[in-house]
């Protein structure tokens, strides 16, 4: 079952960067790319280049892949990836989940979590969804978050059309970016006026290696516990290195005080959030962000579980699935999303 929230001492927050040693050898030998930081928007069209050169996975007869769309406030069409139960028959309406994909805001697409929202409908017999929207540098904050919200109010509409029935369970979550989204997607969700009057709730809320707080401003009482983002080892990490935060956030250029990019800010507090369960990465520095929020939650009598993958970089699953970190992970992600939808 996933952890009860602990924050730790400062100490044993800096003993989660050392490396795993499974993964050691391989980490050190994957290649560090070197990013163009004076021309942030040609490198990000280049990391979108060689991502999109990697081959999709091959369809899986248990799961029936579809698409549908949806329409942002302004009026472009987006696409919604959708991931249901080959046994599902035609009529039965399943738990909803929408998940929101990584990459800085600025790169990724919803195709790339295939591997996983397949394995989590399997699981947990979901209906899930995950949405596309706009990228940075093209569109900067807060167009993209605002396609999330877009996107999640669609689903909310459609879903029984799509397949969902809310009553079952309304699921909300996202990696990386796609979790620092979800992270207030889940607050204005609570305050909506409109979907309180239709009886719409979110039940369960997944955040795995997002970032939840002003890093120019954490809150003064956890200042202590808030290393992740000037340690070195974090910094020098593969798959988000300090060089990577910087051009993501260049063109992305979201305000950092903004609640609508750091849910800790949030003017109206984090009490009567739904359960809420938390991943974070011991080499990562979006580690502490993860930790700090999942003790900020529980300080507002939040229900909220944490698992730590100590000596892991960001996301290291994506790539270093078949370690036994990665096991860990997977078994943990089912039992996490298990606790979130009430089952043991």
């Amino acid at each position: 079952m996933p952890q009860p929230v602990r924050l730790g001492t400062p100490a044993e927050l800096s003993a989660y960067t050392h490396v795993d040693p499974e993964l050691n050898e391989t980490l050190f030998v994957l290649p560090k790319p070197k990013y163009d930081l004076g021309h942030p928007e040609e490198t990000i069209l280049k990391i979108r280049k060689n991502w999109s050169s990697l081959s999709p996975p091959d369809p899986d007869p248990a799961v029936t892949e579809t698409k549908s769309t949806y329409t942002t406030r302004d009026g472009v069409s987006q696409r919604i990836q959708i991931f249901r139960p080959a046994s599902a028959g035609p009529d039965e309406r399943l738990p909803v989940m929408v998940w929101y994909h990584g990459g800085g805001m600025c790169i990724g697409s919803p195709e790339m979590e295939t591997i996983k929202c397949r394995q989590w409908c399997l699981d947990h017999r979901l209906l899930v969804l995950a949405p596309a929207y706009r990228l940075a540098p093209e569109h900067k904050f807060p167009v993209g978050r605002d396609d999330c919200w877009d996107a999640f109010r669609h689903v909310v509409r459609h879903a029984s059309a799509l397949h969902g029935d809310l009553s079952r369970g309304l699921l909300l979550g996202g990696e990386s970016a796609g979790a620092t989204v979800a992270s207030t997607i889940a607050l204005q969700a609570r305050d909506d006026i409109s979907l309180q009057s239709q009886g719409v709730k979110v039940t369960g809320v997944f955040l795995s290696a997002g970032s939840y707080i002003n890093p120019l401003s954490p809150p003064p009482e956890y200042i202590p516990y808030y290393l992740s983002k000037t340690n070195p080892t974090c910094l020098a990490a593969p798959f988000l290195s300090g060089d990577t935060v910087t051009l993501f956030a260049h063109c992305y250029a979201a305000e950092e005080t903004s609640p609508f990019h750091r849910a800790s800010l949030w003017p109206k507090g984090l009490e009567e959030l739904p359960k809420t369960y938390l991943q974070a990465c011991g080499m990562d520095v979006n580690r502490d962000d993860g930790i700090v929020y999942a003790e900020m939650l529980a300080k507002a009598g939040v229900e909220a579980r944490l698992d730590v993958y100590e000596g892991c970089p960001h996301c290291f699953w994506f790539l270093l699935g078949e370690t036994r970190m990665g096991r860990r992970w997977a078994r943990e992600t089912k039992e996490g999303l298990g606790w979130l939808l009430g089952r043991r």
